[in-house]
């Protein structure tokens, strides 16, 4: 792929991101309170033999696609003889509302799918069916994909059990160090849409015999990246990991927030025995979600307090199974009859539906409220100008906004609300709609702190990344030392710290550092008025420190689209560097190559720049403890002026902050 290429598909990434980002997310709440789920605040399927459970479904293949020319038309549906990817997650989609109303509460959805042919699970297939790239990045055509599931899932109270690696793909991710990557990068990009119905799964059946060449991704040591997952998700979403047909290692359980497993190749008797010896090692909720057709052992993981996963591998044939591709997504076969009807009588649903009164102030038109069902302190957002539809179980629910208690932000003021109702009974097939009247409330008088760099200040440190705290919190303003920072505040007396009141990096590719003295620490701000201060910045050099080892370095190819270059790879282990206030190590490297370089780029966000043989690249890296790897790729002009082969090191020296990497 060409560096323009490339270029393209990132740009196209981080516009999909912008597109997503900060979208007021209505819909499903998922949570869990000792082994039981909640869904909205409510218990799962309460007063039945499934009460906290969640029923679910493997639908691993709802995203799928194959890149492959010469694989993809074992997956063309009958009738038009093409594959289509967009119509096969279509399809699943208008299949969710029957799902749901037969009482299905989740399904698992893959990254990188699951095996599309009976028997063929191997370690590397042949299709390319990857959202997860090489060096960790990922699809945005895939993401699109996934964001309508489960937008989908959420808009009928389901939940999307989200599965990143399969044995299969593993050859598509180039690394334990991509693996990492891209969990962050999942884990990120799951929290930044705001779901609430998120289950994140990190490998699919994680053995030593199906991931030989990913030790992270085995069953000893999967543990450490779920911990990861869950440390970054922040609890915004839940984290677990299956541990194949067996009970759970314990590092395993202690990481993860859902205890999860398969059941195949286990008759009901045995899986009675595995939640049961599970049960006895903790109390977090126990989640099968691969298995089999068998209703007898859905009935005896029920029975034993576990949810259970329904896997229907199918035939290729557009009628059986919900794995084999192309896929005929409906309840249309007797197995799968079987199951969703073992899964309770059809379950009836309603809509409830909020909305901001006529009588409603417009300045609270933007503001962010939740809904709160039975009692709950946590539930669905939602802007207060769009309201919420939310579709529910029939049944008779307390409803309150969290703006009833608490009053929301809304500009410069904060807005309240009174609901026209605080029950409601929701009746199958029906809205149910009910007003909330927002009152506005206008904020105190406020003025305004002013953080401006003093004269005497050193310009070494105009880069410095600084903050600014206010009455000692820990949340504060960024800003950059040049520009200094102005600041609204209420009036009244007001303490003031900046973060580089201890020294931190000065920045702009320096290696030294910079603190700060104010010309005062508290400011007595009046309403209309600003009150300015100063900051006295002084630098100070260090000696570049920290240790660069280069680990990996070679000539990787020849692309087939020109023989006249050859791709390389060169990968980077730093330890003991220094790192600003935020975690990040400040790069300015240098690499020189034996060849001219025709492009490069990075996994970590640098900016290239290319001088003939030479390359240099600034930018920031996330190395807490002043640790961490990262590669640079990218390719030269063959035999300018050096022929090589793969496996040639076509590096000759590099260094990162003035440190020489060997």
């Amino acid at each position: 792929m060409s560096f323009y290429c490339r270029k393209f598909l990132y740009i196209s990434f981080f516009l999909l991101n912008l597109l997503f980002l900060n979208v007021a997310y209505a819909g499903t709440v998922l949570s869990i309170q000792g082994s039981n789920f909640y869904i909205n605040g409510a218990i799962t399927n309460p007063n039945t033999a499934q009460q906290g459970l969640l029923p679910n479904s493997r639908m691993i293949q709802a995203i799928f696609d194959d890149s492959n020319p010469t694989t993809v038309s074992k997956w063309v549906y009958p009738d038009t003889k093409k594959w289509d990817p967009n119509r096969n997650t279509q399809e699943f989609i208008n299949a969710i509302p029957t799902y749901r109303q037969y009482g299905l509460l989740a399904v698992t959805v893959g990254l990188q799918g699951g095996g599309p042919i009976a028997g063929q699970f191997g370690a590397n297939q042949a299709w390319t069916n990857s959202a997860i790239k090489a060096d960790g990045s990922l699809d945005p055509v895939y993401l699109a994909r996934l964001d309508k599931v489960i937008r989908a899932l959420d808009a009928n109270g389901m939940v999307a059990i989200v599965s990143c690696f399969y044995a299969g793909q593993q050859n598509r991710v180039s690394s334990d160090a991509a693996a990492s990557i891209a969990v962050n990068n999942v884990v990120d990009w799951l929290v930044a849409q705001q779901y609430t119905n998120v289950i994140l799964e990190i490998a699919n059946e994680p053995s030593s015999g199906h991931f030989p060449s990913h030790p992270a991704l085995q069953l000893a040591n999967v543990y450490k990246l779920v911990a990861q997952a869950k440390a970054r998700a922040g609890g915004k979403i839940l984290v677990g990991n299956d541990s194949n047909s067996s009970v759970p290692p314990t590092s395993l359980i202690n990481a993860e927030d859902v205890v999860m497993m398969h059941g195949n190749g286990l008759n009901a008797s045995q899986v009675t025995t595995l939640v049961n010896s599970t049960r006895k090692l903790t109390n977090k909720p126990i989640l099968i979600n691969e298995d089999s057709t068998s209703v007898a052992n859905f009935s005896a993981a029920t029975k034993a307090g576990g949810s259970w996963g329904y896997y229907d591998q199918g035939k290729n044939n557009y009628v059986d199974g919900f794995q084999s591709l192309p896929i005929n997504w409906n309840v249309n076969t007797t197995a799968k009859k079987a199951f969703f009807t073992a899964i309770g009588a059809p379950t009836s649903t309603g809509t409830l539906q909020v909305s901001a009164s006529s009588g409603s102030d417009p300045n609270c038109a933007t503001a962010s409220d939740k809904l709160l069902l039975n009692g709950t302190s946590s539930g669905a957002a939602f802007t207060v100008g769009s309201g919420i539809s939310q579709v529910l179980t029939t049944g008779t629910y307390q409803i309150d906004l969290a703006s009833e208690t608490t009053p929301v932000s809304a500009g410069t003021g904060t807005c309240s609300s009174n609901l026209s109702a605080s029950q409601v009974t929701i009746t199958k097939g029906q809205t149910t709609s009910v007003t909330a009247t927002y009152t506005y409330q206008a904020a105190t008088s406020t003025g305004t702190i002013s953080v401006k760099p003093s004269t005497s200040s050193d310009s070494r440190c105009g880069s410095v990344a600084d903050t600014l705290y206010l009455d000692g919190g820990t949340a504060g303003t960024a800003f950059t030392a040049s520009q200094g920072v102005s600041k609204a505040v209420a009036v009244g007396q007001h303490t003031l710290a900046l973060a580089s009141a201890k020294a931190i990096p000065a920045g702009g590719g320096q290696s030294g550092t910079c603190t700060s003295a104010l010309s005062a620490s508290q400011a007595a701000v009046t309403a209309g008025q600003t009150v300015a201060v100063t900051a006295t910045y002084q630098y100070k050099a260090v000696t570049p420190g920290g240790v660069c080892s280069i680990t990996y370095s070679s000539v990787t190819g020849t692309p087939a689209w020109d023989v006249k270059m050859d791709e390389f790879r060169v990968s980077v282990s730093l330890t003991g560097f220094p790192v600003d206030s935020s975690g990040n190590i400040s790069i300015n490297g240098s690499m020189v190559m034996k060849n001219t370089i025709r492009n490069f780029w990075a996994d970590q966000s640098f900016t290239p720049t290319i001088n003939g043989a030479t390359g240099t690249f600034v930018g920031k890296f996330y190395g807490k403890t002043g640790s961490g790897v990262f590669s640079l790729s990218g390719a030269l002009v063959d035999g300018k002026p050096v022929a090589m082969k793969v496996g040639d090191n076509p590096l000759q020296s590099l260094t990162i902050n003035g440190v020489a990497c060997h």
